[in-house]
């Protein structure tokens, strides 16, 4: 029973036809289609291009820097199944990574309620891109750097350069919706997890696996919030694509670097190359193209040394070959 008959209990949509009661003096309306609306196919292809700022988790020997093996996994919201993963950037130093890799999503949307639909028992879901930056362990398992989920619908301007990429703050956003717009190209950032992010805030020195680092000091805190955002962990530039299923299949395109429509390898610096197999390209990388000023001084001051120490041994002969005037 209703707790009060002015407490609203719910609605109720209804189609009402009131008709004349002698017969054939008005024709019949067509019945009403009660069918549920059908879903369309679509495909969305996603060209993961490159990375940045993606913060590296294993410390190099020969120099301080940070180095982490990178790969992207894309799936969409209920199709977890059919998750796509792009090859593995070895050995990112920069935080820069280089793919130029293909995934093809295949699903059913239905217009009316926003909803893809899933197979099974996994219901409507709304139509979300998620990605994750990975990084790759040959050992254990792949750890997660960094998340960013789209909603295609209510797509977020993506950034013109990697620059003006920040995580989404209390402003709003322009938005697009990929359904109309089929194509969108930019940078968006790839955020920590909640409680990674929350720890890093609070200044607790916790990296991305959870691992306790050391305390950072008040000036490092105070650098961290206002030069860097303190949730994100990389950035993305994407290339979205959003097509229905039969222009989509006039128009085919390969997963990864495969044809129709391969794209091109991307052209990655040479230190990802291994020390063990190029051993004087990674000493030039890691060390010489890091260090060089700090070795052309140490050069230029082993020099000196040496000239003082020549000319304070060839002293005490010169003075005495000018005594006897010889």
């Amino acid at each position: 029973m209703p707790v009060s008959r002015s407490r609203c209990q719910g609605q109720l949509e209804l189609w009402v036809d009131v008709l004349a009661r002698a017969a054939g003096t008005l024709p019949m309306p067509p019945a009403v289609p009660f069918a549920p609306p059908r879903p369309s196919s679509w495909e969305l292809r996603v060209v993961v291009l490159e990375a940045a700022s993606v913060v590296g988790t294993e410390r190099l020997l020969l120099s301080k820097d940070k180095s982490s093996d990178v790969y992207v996994k894309g799936w969409m919201s209920g199709l977890e199944r059919e998750a796509q993963s792009t090859d593995v950037h070895y050995a990112c130093l920069s935080g820069e990574a280089l793919w130029t890799w293909r995934m093809v999503f295949r699903f059913e949307h239905v217009w009316p309620e926003n909803r893809v639909v899933a197979e099974g028992a996994q219901g409507r879901h709304p139509p979300r891109l998620h990605l994750a930056v990975m990084d790759y362990d040959t050992f254990t398992k792949d750890d997660v750097l960094g998340t960013l989920s789209l909603d295609l619908s209510r797509l977020p301007r993506g950034a013109s350069f990697a620059a003006n990429c920040r995580a989404p703050g209390k402003e709003a956003r322009p938005t697009v919706n990929l359904f109309l717009a089929r194509h969108a190209t930019g940078w968006w950032p790839a955020l920590l997890a909640p409680d990674v992010t929350k720890a890093r805030a609070k200044g607790l020195g916790v990296s991305p696996h959870g691992h306790r680092e050391s305390k950072p000091c008040y000036f490092h805190r105070f650098f961290f919030f206002f030069f860097f955002s303190p949730d994100s962990q990389g950035k993305l530039k994407l290339e979205l694509t959003l097509l229905p299923g039969t222009e989509a299949a006039r128009d085919p395109a390969g997963v990864g670097h495969d044809g129709p429509q391969a794209l091109p390898k991307p052209q990655r610096p040479v230190e990802a190359f291994s020390m063990l197999r190029h051993p004087v390209m990674g000493l030039y990388h890691f060390v010489w193209r890091r260090h060089r000023r700090m070795l052309l001084w140490g050069l230029l001051l082993f020099l000196l040394v040496v000239f003082l120490l020549v000319a304070v041994y060839s002293l005490p002969g010169y003075i005495v070959k000018k005594a006897i005037g010889a």
